[in-house]
């Protein structure tokens, strides 16, 4: 599990942050937890999970900047991952080491900033819960994340631990189909009085082909409907997504409408448009294992005159390639096979003689006396193997002689 955290100051920030981290490492921690337990994989799934499919499909791998990322895997399970981005002229960069044995994974990063972010999360240290914490550093900041998975109902609860603490609790019921759940903020202060910092609901209907989900967002002043669709289940090459969102305060609408196509098993194309003309595509294709290149773009149709904007992400994960090794022939072996040459077969004969085949003619066992196989000759005793067998002459005579 790979754990992203960017460092912010103040206490707003704070709180913002312990929020977005705790919705990225959901996902991976209940995938991590569904696999030891099977009760999970039959339970409605997270909050954060609500309307996840269409977001995915209408954000994941859109980038206007340029990104490298390598990735790899020491021989002794430690996945160490580096990344550099540059945008609008200002390059920054990131290190980062995972590792996981059995339930239990840990995770440090360190940036160009100098910030330093860990987490450790354990998986079923009681039945059916995953725990993260994570710390930071220069700021001091750390978090802590439970998490319970039932076959009907999730809960999740995330503390911020700092001098204004903030909680926020969430909750879902029902089934991999239909889930309803809901989630809310609260800070407390020790100078001013405590509140709500955040409150919102949201259900989800879900099927092997399609998903659907509305929100309640921002305390009640956004709604957002998003519909995501696949047209061949078998593949899973095309898709198409729909998302409407309305601000009831300003009155506003966005209305977007996105896709992707799998031109191969190598290749996706995605778009996506929204009602103020701004399109967005992109292009990835994975040219050698689990290494991808993307392309994307984005421009104004109501505003051509704008210059477009292009991004270009590299992700490198360097597979280690298995030793394998070729036996050479010995000595003996190629003595054997210009030496042992059967004159009544014409054929070469090599090996030792203990894993040559026999050349006596096969005999039925009425038969009281078959011929028999002679035995090899040592030419020299040593400690290695120099036995040489006679050569290979087949019988004439299956009467019960053998001719040599």
């Amino acid at each position: 599990m790979k754990m992203q955290l960017k460092l912010k100051s103040g206490r707003d920030n704070t709180r913002a942050k312990m929020k977005k981290n705790r919705r990225r490492s959901s996902s991976s921690s209940s995938s991590s937890t569904c696999s030891s337990s099977s009760s999970m994989n039959r339970g409605p799934g997270l909050f954060s999970d609500i309307g996840r499919k269409a977001k995915d499909l209408l954000s994941k791998d859109y980038l206007l900047n340029q990104r490298l990322s390598v990735s790899t895997t020491t021989a002794t399970g430690v996945t160490i991952t580096s990344s550099a981005t540059k945008k609008g002229g200002v390059s920054t960069g990131d290190v980062g080491a995972s590792y996981k044995f059995g339930e239990t994974s840990l995770d440090v990063k360190f940036n160009t900033k100098s910030n330093i972010a860990a987490t450790l999360t354990l998986t079923n240290s009681t039945p059916s819960t995953s725990t993260t914490a994570s710390f930071n550093l220069p700021d001091y900041t750390s978090s802590m994340t439970l998490q319970y998975f039932h076959s009907h109902a999730t809960l999740t609860s995330a503390v911020a631990l700092n001098p204004n603490p903030t909680i926020d609790l969430s909750a879902t019921i029902g089934t991999p189909t239909f889930a309803i759940g809901a989630e809310a903020g609260y800070e407390r202060r020790k100078r001013s009085s405590s509140k709500l910092t955040n409150y919102a609901a949201g259900i989800s209907v879900n099927k092997p082909n399609y998903s659907a989900s509305i929100l309640l967002g921002d305390k009640g002043d956004t709604i957002n409907a998003s519909y995501m669709h696949r047209f061949d289940l078998a593949k899973k090459t095309t898709a198409a997504v729909m998302e409407i969102s309305r601000r009831l305060s300003t009155s506003k609408n966005t209305f977007i409408v996105g896709g992707s196509y799998a031109v191969d098993g190598l290749t996706v194309v995605k778009a996506k448009l929204d009602n103020h003309g701004k399109l967005d595509a992109l292009l990835q294709h994975e040219f050698i294992p689990k290494s991808f290149v993307t392309l994307s773009t984005q421009f104004h149709t109501k505003a051509l005159h704008k210059t477009p904007k292009f991004g270009l992400a590299l992700a490198l994960k360097p597979q280690s390639k298995s030793r394998i090794s070729t036996a050479k022939p010995s000595s003996l072996t190629n003595w054997c096979a210009s030496n042992c040459c059967s004159a009544y077969i014409g054929h070469v004969a090599i090996g030792t003689p203990y894993q040559r085949l026999s050349s006596m003619e096969f005999h039925p066992q009425w038969d009281m006396n078959p011929p028999t196989a002679t035995w090899a000759n040592t030419a020299v005793c040593g400690t290695h193997p120099t036995t040489l067998p006679f050569p290979a002459v087949r019988s004439r005579k299956p009467s019960g002689r053998t001719s040599l």
